[in-house]
Protein backbone atom coordinates (compact mmCIF):
# COMPACT_ATOMS: atom_id res chain seq x y z
CA UNK A 1 0.00 0.00 0.00
CA UNK A 2 1.44 3.36 -1.02
CA UNK A 3 0.77 6.82 0.33
CA UNK A 4 0.74 9.72 -2.12
CA UNK A 5 1.97 13.12 -0.97
CA UNK A 6 1.46 16.14 -3.22
CA UNK A 7 3.47 19.27 -2.42
CA UNK A 8 2.16 22.70 -3.46
CA UNK A 9 5.16 25.09 -3.59
CA UNK A 10 5.14 28.87 -3.34
CA UNK A 11 3.92 30.60 -6.53
CA UNK A 12 3.81 27.25 -8.42
CA UNK A 13 0.57 26.21 -10.02
CA UNK A 14 1.79 22.63 -10.54
CA UNK A 15 2.44 20.31 -7.59
CA UNK A 16 5.23 17.77 -7.00
CA UNK A 17 4.25 14.30 -5.80
CA UNK A 18 6.20 12.05 -3.44
CA UNK A 19 5.27 8.39 -2.97
CA UNK A 20 5.84 6.60 0.35
CA UNK A 21 5.26 2.93 1.15
CA UNK A 22 3.02 3.05 4.22
CA UNK A 23 4.38 -0.33 5.40
CA UNK A 24 7.95 1.01 5.49
CA UNK A 25 9.09 2.06 8.96
CA UNK A 26 10.75 5.17 7.60
CA UNK A 27 7.52 6.61 6.24
CA UNK A 28 6.81 10.02 7.79
CA UNK A 29 4.06 10.16 10.39
CA UNK A 30 1.96 13.02 9.07
CA UNK A 31 0.06 13.71 12.27
CA UNK A 32 2.96 15.03 14.36
CA UNK A 33 5.47 17.87 14.01
CA UNK A 34 8.34 15.44 13.30
CA UNK A 35 6.41 14.08 10.35
CA UNK A 36 5.86 17.56 8.94
CA UNK A 37 9.56 18.40 9.31
CA UNK A 38 10.57 15.13 7.62
CA UNK A 39 8.16 15.77 4.75
CA UNK A 40 9.50 19.33 4.42
CA UNK A 41 13.10 18.04 4.13
CA UNK A 42 12.09 15.38 1.61
CA UNK A 43 10.03 17.95 -0.29
CA UNK A 44 13.03 20.28 -0.51
CA UNK A 45 15.16 17.47 -1.92
CA UNK A 46 12.40 16.57 -4.36
CA UNK A 47 12.09 20.22 -5.41
CA UNK A 48 15.84 20.57 -6.05
CA UNK A 49 15.89 17.34 -8.03
CA UNK A 50 12.83 18.27 -10.05
CA UNK A 51 14.09 21.78 -10.83
CA UNK A 52 17.29 20.32 -12.23
CA UNK A 53 15.18 18.19 -14.58
CA UNK A 54 12.35 20.54 -15.47
CA UNK A 55 10.60 23.69 -14.31
CA UNK A 56 7.20 22.42 -15.28
CA UNK A 57 6.42 19.08 -13.64
CA UNK A 58 2.75 18.31 -14.06
CA UNK A 59 2.30 15.30 -11.81
CA UNK A 60 -0.34 14.61 -9.24
CA UNK A 61 -4.00 15.21 -8.73
CA UNK A 62 -4.57 18.95 -8.29
CA UNK A 63 -6.84 19.22 -5.35
CA UNK A 64 -9.55 21.79 -6.06
CA UNK A 65 -11.22 22.29 -2.71
CA UNK A 66 -8.67 24.03 -0.47
CA UNK A 67 -10.98 26.52 1.27
CA UNK A 68 -11.34 26.71 5.05
CA UNK A 69 -8.86 26.49 7.91
CA UNK A 70 -9.14 23.38 10.09
CA UNK A 71 -6.58 22.60 12.79
CA UNK A 72 -5.78 18.89 12.93
CA UNK A 73 -6.48 17.93 16.52
CA UNK A 74 -8.98 15.28 17.55
CA UNK A 75 -10.36 16.92 20.71
CA UNK A 76 -12.94 18.89 18.67
CA UNK A 77 -12.75 16.77 15.54
CA UNK A 78 -16.11 15.04 15.09
CA UNK A 79 -15.80 11.43 13.95
CA UNK A 80 -12.23 10.60 14.94
CA UNK A 81 -10.18 9.73 18.04
CA UNK A 82 -6.45 9.24 18.46
CA UNK A 83 -5.33 5.79 19.63
CA UNK A 84 -2.32 4.90 21.81
CA UNK A 85 -0.09 4.89 18.71
CA UNK A 86 -1.15 8.45 17.84
CA UNK A 87 -3.10 7.15 14.84
CA UNK A 88 -6.48 8.42 13.76
CA UNK A 89 -9.27 5.90 14.37
CA UNK A 90 -12.95 6.29 13.58
CA UNK A 91 -15.33 7.03 16.45
CA UNK A 92 -18.28 5.09 15.06
CA UNK A 93 -21.01 6.91 17.01
CA UNK A 94 -19.74 10.30 15.86
CA UNK A 95 -19.08 8.97 12.35
CA UNK A 96 -22.82 8.23 12.04
CA UNK A 97 -23.45 11.96 12.56
CA UNK A 98 -20.88 12.89 9.89
CA UNK A 99 -22.46 10.47 7.39
CA UNK A 100 -25.91 11.83 8.24
CA UNK A 101 -24.70 15.38 7.51
CA UNK A 102 -23.30 14.42 4.08
CA UNK A 103 -26.44 12.38 3.28
CA UNK A 104 -28.89 15.16 4.20
CA UNK A 105 -26.82 17.77 2.38
CA UNK A 106 -26.78 15.71 -0.83
CA UNK A 107 -30.53 15.14 -0.47
CA UNK A 108 -31.07 18.90 -0.68
CA UNK A 109 -31.17 20.10 2.92
CA UNK A 110 -29.55 23.45 3.70
CA UNK A 111 -26.79 23.74 6.29
CA UNK A 112 -29.16 25.60 8.63
CA UNK A 113 -31.80 22.89 8.27
CA UNK A 114 -29.28 20.17 9.06
CA UNK A 115 -28.04 22.09 12.12
CA UNK A 116 -31.60 22.46 13.44
CA UNK A 117 -32.26 18.74 12.95
CA UNK A 118 -29.13 17.80 14.90
CA UNK A 119 -30.08 20.12 17.77
CA UNK A 120 -33.62 18.74 17.79
CA UNK A 121 -32.19 15.22 18.17
CA UNK A 122 -29.88 16.32 21.00
CA UNK A 123 -26.68 15.56 19.09
CA UNK A 124 -23.54 17.34 20.30
CA UNK A 125 -20.89 19.03 18.16
CA UNK A 126 -17.29 17.79 18.06
CA UNK A 127 -16.52 20.29 20.85
CA UNK A 128 -19.38 18.89 22.94
CA UNK A 129 -21.71 21.86 22.44
CA UNK A 130 -25.48 21.56 22.10
CA UNK A 131 -25.71 24.42 19.59
CA UNK A 132 -25.02 23.72 15.92
CA UNK A 133 -24.54 26.48 13.34
CA UNK A 134 -24.69 26.39 9.56
CA UNK A 135 -20.94 27.12 9.52
CA UNK A 136 -20.30 23.94 11.53
CA UNK A 137 -22.06 21.89 8.86
CA UNK A 138 -20.21 23.75 6.10
CA UNK A 139 -16.83 23.02 7.73
CA UNK A 140 -17.62 19.31 7.94
CA UNK A 141 -18.70 18.91 4.31
CA UNK A 142 -15.61 20.89 3.19
CA UNK A 143 -13.08 18.93 5.28
CA UNK A 144 -11.00 16.56 3.11
CA UNK A 145 -10.04 14.54 6.21
CA UNK A 146 -13.45 12.87 6.14
CA UNK A 147 -12.48 11.11 2.88
CA UNK A 148 -9.19 9.95 4.40
CA UNK A 149 -6.93 12.67 2.96
CA UNK A 150 -5.19 15.57 4.65
CA UNK A 151 -3.89 18.95 3.49
CA UNK A 152 -1.08 20.14 5.77
CA UNK A 153 -0.16 23.79 6.35
CA UNK A 154 -3.51 25.37 5.54
CA UNK A 155 -2.21 27.96 7.99
CA UNK A 156 1.33 28.82 9.00
CA UNK A 157 3.11 30.62 11.84
CA UNK A 158 4.29 34.14 10.97
CA UNK A 159 5.87 34.93 14.34
CA UNK A 160 7.73 32.33 16.38
CA UNK A 161 7.29 34.36 19.57
CA UNK A 162 3.58 35.18 19.36
CA UNK A 163 2.74 31.90 17.56
CA UNK A 164 0.42 33.91 15.30
CA UNK A 165 -0.94 31.77 12.45
CA UNK A 166 -2.49 33.05 9.24
CA UNK A 167 -4.13 31.44 6.20
CA UNK A 168 -1.59 30.01 3.76
CA UNK A 169 -2.21 31.60 0.36
CA UNK A 170 0.94 30.15 -1.18
CA UNK A 171 3.60 31.81 0.96
CA UNK A 172 4.86 28.41 2.19
CA UNK A 173 4.47 24.90 0.71
CA UNK A 174 1.33 22.86 1.35
CA UNK A 175 1.37 19.07 1.50
CA UNK A 176 -1.61 17.03 0.34
CA UNK A 177 -1.57 13.39 1.49
CA UNK A 178 -3.96 10.93 -0.13
CA UNK A 179 -5.35 7.93 1.81
CA UNK A 180 -3.65 9.03 5.01
CA UNK A 181 -6.21 7.44 7.33
CA UNK A 182 -9.48 5.50 7.24
CA UNK A 183 -12.25 7.58 5.62
CA UNK A 184 -15.71 8.15 7.06
CA UNK A 185 -17.21 8.95 3.64
CA UNK A 186 -16.01 7.82 0.23
CA UNK A 187 -14.09 10.15 -2.08
CA UNK A 188 -17.04 10.00 -4.48
CA UNK A 189 -19.49 11.21 -1.81
CA UNK A 190 -17.08 13.96 -0.71
CA UNK A 191 -16.57 15.23 -4.28
CA UNK A 192 -20.34 15.14 -4.89
CA UNK A 193 -20.79 17.32 -1.80
CA UNK A 194 -18.23 19.82 -3.19
CA UNK A 195 -20.09 19.89 -6.51
CA UNK A 196 -23.37 20.48 -4.68
CA UNK A 197 -21.75 23.23 -2.61
CA UNK A 198 -20.42 24.93 -5.76
CA UNK A 199 -23.83 24.60 -7.41
CA UNK A 200 -25.60 26.22 -4.48
CA UNK A 201 -23.18 29.14 -4.30
CA UNK A 202 -23.37 29.71 -8.05
CA UNK A 203 -27.05 29.49 -9.02
CA UNK A 204 -27.40 31.33 -12.34
CA UNK A 205 -30.99 31.87 -13.43
CA UNK A 206 -33.10 33.95 -15.74
CA UNK A 207 -32.51 35.16 -19.29
CA UNK A 208 -29.33 37.02 -18.29
CA UNK A 209 -27.98 34.18 -16.12
CA UNK A 210 -28.06 36.31 -12.97
CA UNK A 211 -26.17 34.81 -10.02
CA UNK A 212 -28.47 33.87 -7.12
CA UNK A 213 -27.44 32.40 -3.80
CA UNK A 214 -29.10 29.14 -2.79
CA UNK A 215 -30.05 29.56 0.88
CA UNK A 216 -31.67 26.14 1.29
CA UNK A 217 -33.69 27.33 4.30
CA UNK A 218 -36.90 25.79 2.99
CA UNK A 219 -37.53 22.70 0.89
CA UNK A 220 -38.90 24.93 -1.89
CA UNK A 221 -35.84 27.22 -1.90
CA UNK A 222 -34.11 27.20 -5.29
CA UNK A 223 -36.58 24.80 -6.96
CA UNK A 224 -39.51 27.16 -7.66
CA UNK A 225 -39.00 28.85 -11.05
CA UNK A 226 -40.66 31.54 -13.14
CA UNK A 227 -42.01 30.60 -16.59
CA UNK A 228 -41.50 34.12 -17.97
CA UNK A 229 -37.87 34.91 -17.08
CA UNK A 230 -36.54 31.60 -15.73
CA UNK A 231 -35.50 33.11 -12.40
CA UNK A 232 -36.14 31.50 -9.03
CA UNK A 233 -38.96 32.41 -6.65
CA UNK A 234 -38.15 33.63 -3.15
CA UNK A 235 -40.16 33.46 0.06
CA UNK A 236 -41.04 36.95 1.34
CA UNK A 237 -43.24 38.49 4.03
CA UNK A 238 -45.82 40.72 2.41
CA UNK A 239 -47.71 43.57 4.03
CA UNK A 240 -50.32 44.99 1.68
CA UNK A 241 -52.80 47.54 3.01
CA UNK A 242 -52.54 46.17 6.53
CA UNK A 243 -52.96 42.57 5.39
CA UNK A 244 -49.95 40.37 6.19
CA UNK A 245 -49.10 37.24 4.24
CA UNK A 246 -46.20 34.99 3.30
CA UNK A 247 -45.83 34.80 -0.48
CA UNK A 248 -43.39 33.43 -3.04
CA UNK A 249 -42.27 35.99 -5.64
CA UNK A 250 -40.11 35.94 -8.76
CA UNK A 251 -36.71 37.44 -7.83
CA UNK A 252 -36.50 39.39 -11.11
CA UNK A 253 -39.88 40.96 -10.32
CA UNK A 254 -38.71 41.78 -6.77
CA UNK A 255 -35.61 43.52 -8.17
CA UNK A 256 -37.49 45.37 -10.92
CA UNK A 257 -41.22 44.78 -11.50
CA UNK A 258 -40.95 46.25 -15.05
CA UNK A 259 -38.71 43.36 -16.18
CA UNK A 260 -41.09 40.55 -15.28
CA UNK A 261 -44.83 40.41 -14.73
CA UNK A 262 -44.89 36.94 -13.14
CA UNK A 263 -47.62 36.40 -10.60
CA UNK A 264 -47.04 36.10 -6.87
CA UNK A 265 -48.30 33.00 -5.13
CA UNK A 266 -49.30 32.69 -1.48
CA UNK A 267 -47.38 30.10 0.48
CA UNK A 268 -50.46 28.18 1.60
CA UNK A 269 -51.62 28.02 -2.04
CA UNK A 270 -48.20 26.76 -3.19
CA UNK A 271 -48.20 24.16 -0.42
CA UNK A 272 -51.66 22.99 -1.51
CA UNK A 273 -50.49 22.69 -5.14
CA UNK A 274 -47.59 20.48 -4.06
CA UNK A 275 -49.97 18.45 -1.90
CA UNK A 276 -52.36 17.99 -4.86
CA UNK A 277 -49.49 16.82 -7.09
CA UNK A 278 -48.25 14.30 -4.51
CA UNK A 279 -51.77 12.99 -3.94
CA UNK A 280 -52.19 12.52 -7.69
CA UNK A 281 -49.00 10.46 -7.66
CA UNK A 282 -50.39 8.35 -4.80
CA UNK A 283 -53.68 7.85 -6.70
CA UNK A 284 -51.76 6.60 -9.75
CA UNK A 285 -49.09 4.74 -7.79
CA UNK A 286 -49.08 1.60 -10.00
CA UNK A 287 -48.27 3.67 -13.07
CA UNK A 288 -45.52 5.56 -11.21
CA UNK A 289 -44.00 2.37 -9.83
CA UNK A 290 -43.67 1.01 -13.38
CA UNK A 291 -42.05 4.26 -14.57
CA UNK A 292 -39.48 4.10 -11.76
CA UNK A 293 -38.73 0.42 -12.39
CA UNK A 294 -38.03 1.29 -16.02
CA UNK A 295 -35.68 4.17 -15.07
CA UNK A 296 -33.82 2.09 -12.47
CA UNK A 297 -33.24 -0.73 -14.97
CA UNK A 298 -31.58 1.72 -17.39
CA UNK A 299 -29.09 3.08 -14.85
CA UNK A 300 -25.90 1.10 -15.39
CA UNK A 301 -23.43 0.85 -12.53
CA UNK A 302 -22.30 -2.78 -12.81
CA UNK A 303 -19.16 -2.33 -14.95
CA UNK A 304 -17.90 0.63 -12.89
CA UNK A 305 -15.28 -1.33 -10.94
CA UNK A 306 -13.84 -2.85 -14.12
CA UNK A 307 -13.51 0.57 -15.77
CA UNK A 308 -11.79 2.03 -12.71
CA UNK A 309 -9.40 -0.93 -12.50
CA UNK A 310 -8.50 -0.54 -16.19
CA UNK A 311 -7.71 3.14 -15.56
CA UNK A 312 -5.63 2.20 -12.51
CA UNK A 313 -3.62 -0.27 -14.63
CA UNK A 314 -2.93 2.43 -17.22
CA UNK A 315 -1.96 4.89 -14.50
CA UNK A 316 0.49 2.45 -12.91
CA UNK A 317 2.11 1.76 -16.28
CA UNK A 318 2.40 5.47 -17.11
CA UNK A 319 3.84 6.32 -13.69
CA UNK A 320 6.53 3.65 -14.12
CA UNK A 321 7.28 4.98 -17.62
CA UNK A 322 7.51 8.53 -16.30
CA UNK A 323 9.97 7.58 -13.54
CA UNK A 324 12.16 5.76 -16.10
CA UNK A 325 12.04 8.74 -18.47
CA UNK A 326 12.91 11.18 -15.68
CA UNK A 327 15.84 9.06 -14.52
CA UNK A 328 17.19 8.89 -18.09
CA UNK A 329 16.81 12.66 -18.65
CA UNK A 330 14.19 12.05 -21.33
CA UNK A 331 11.23 14.29 -22.06
CA UNK A 332 8.33 13.29 -19.81
CA UNK A 333 5.94 16.22 -20.25
CA UNK A 334 3.55 14.25 -22.48
CA UNK A 335 3.53 11.32 -20.06
CA UNK A 336 2.77 13.64 -17.14
CA UNK A 337 -0.10 15.19 -19.12
CA UNK A 338 -1.48 11.72 -19.87
CA UNK A 339 -1.36 10.84 -16.17
CA UNK A 340 -3.24 14.00 -15.27
CA UNK A 341 -5.87 13.29 -17.97
CA UNK A 342 -6.37 9.72 -16.74
CA UNK A 343 -6.70 10.84 -13.13
CA UNK A 344 -9.29 13.43 -14.18
CA UNK A 345 -11.17 10.77 -16.16
CA UNK A 346 -11.07 8.42 -13.17
CA UNK A 347 -12.41 11.13 -10.86
CA UNK A 348 -15.29 11.85 -13.28
CA UNK A 349 -16.07 8.14 -13.54
CA UNK A 350 -16.18 7.75 -9.76
CA UNK A 351 -18.45 10.79 -9.40
CA UNK A 352 -20.70 9.65 -12.26
CA UNK A 353 -21.05 6.23 -10.69
CA UNK A 354 -21.93 7.53 -7.24
CA UNK A 355 -24.43 9.94 -8.86
CA UNK A 356 -26.09 6.97 -10.59
CA UNK A 357 -26.11 5.01 -7.35
CA UNK A 358 -27.64 8.01 -5.59
CA UNK A 359 -30.31 8.31 -8.30
CA UNK A 360 -31.17 4.63 -7.95
CA UNK A 361 -31.30 5.00 -4.18
CA UNK A 362 -33.64 8.00 -4.40
CA UNK A 363 -35.96 6.26 -6.83
CA UNK A 364 -35.97 3.15 -4.63
CA UNK A 365 -36.76 5.43 -1.68
CA UNK A 366 -39.74 6.98 -3.52
CA UNK A 367 -40.91 3.48 -4.52
CA UNK A 368 -40.74 2.31 -0.90
CA UNK A 369 -42.72 5.37 0.18
CA UNK A 370 -45.41 4.83 -2.46
CA UNK A 371 -45.84 1.16 -1.56
CA UNK A 372 -46.55 2.02 2.07
CA UNK A 373 -48.65 5.17 1.46
CA UNK A 374 -52.24 3.97 1.06
CA UNK A 375 -54.15 7.15 1.92
CA UNK A 376 -54.06 10.70 0.62
CA UNK A 377 -51.87 13.28 2.32
CA UNK A 378 -53.69 15.84 4.43
CA UNK A 379 -50.86 18.22 5.28
CA UNK A 380 -47.78 19.65 3.56
CA UNK A 381 -44.44 18.20 4.72
CA UNK A 382 -41.03 19.73 3.95
CA UNK A 383 -39.31 16.34 4.16
CA UNK A 384 -41.54 14.89 1.42
CA UNK A 385 -40.80 17.79 -0.92
CA UNK A 386 -37.04 17.28 -0.48
CA UNK A 387 -37.53 13.55 -1.03
CA UNK A 388 -39.79 13.61 -4.09
CA UNK A 389 -39.97 17.03 -5.86
CA UNK A 390 -37.31 18.12 -8.38
CA UNK A 391 -38.69 21.47 -9.61
CA UNK A 392 -41.81 23.65 -9.65
CA UNK A 393 -42.57 25.95 -12.60
CA UNK A 394 -45.01 28.82 -11.98
CA UNK A 395 -47.14 29.65 -15.04
CA UNK A 396 -49.93 32.20 -15.45
CA UNK A 397 -52.81 29.74 -15.17
CA UNK A 398 -51.14 26.60 -13.84
CA UNK A 399 -48.17 25.15 -11.98
CA UNK A 400 -45.95 22.31 -13.22
CA UNK A 401 -44.51 20.04 -10.54
CA UNK A 402 -41.59 17.92 -11.78
CA UNK A 403 -40.95 14.85 -9.64
CA UNK A 404 -37.54 13.21 -9.17
CA UNK A 405 -38.69 10.28 -11.27
CA UNK A 406 -38.95 12.70 -14.22
CA UNK A 407 -42.74 12.81 -14.36
CA UNK A 408 -44.40 16.26 -14.65
CA UNK A 409 -47.76 16.91 -12.96
CA UNK A 410 -49.72 20.01 -14.02
CA UNK A 411 -52.00 21.58 -11.43
CA UNK A 412 -54.49 24.19 -12.66
CA UNK A 413 -54.28 27.06 -10.18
Amino acid sequence: HFKFVTIFFRHKMTPIKLVFNSNFRGSPHTMDSKGEVLITIMASLAQQESESMSKNIKMGLRYRYQNGVVEFGTSNFLGYDMNENDELVINEEQAKVVRRIFKEYLEGSGTGQIAKGLMKDGILTGAGNKKWLGEDINRIISNEKYMGDVLLQKTYTVDCLTKQRIKNDGKVPQYYIEDNHEPIVSKEIFHLAQQEKAKRSNVYTGKKNTRRLHHGKYALSGIVRCEHCGDIYRRVKWNSRGSKATVWRCVTRIDNYRKCNARNIKEEELHQIVLDALNRMIDEKESYLKIMDSIISKIIVDDHDEKVERLNDKLRTLQETLILAANQDKDYEKIADQIFELRTKKEKLLIENVANQEKRRRLADIKAYLKTQHTKLEEYKESLVTRIVEQILIKDESVEVTLKCGKIITVEK
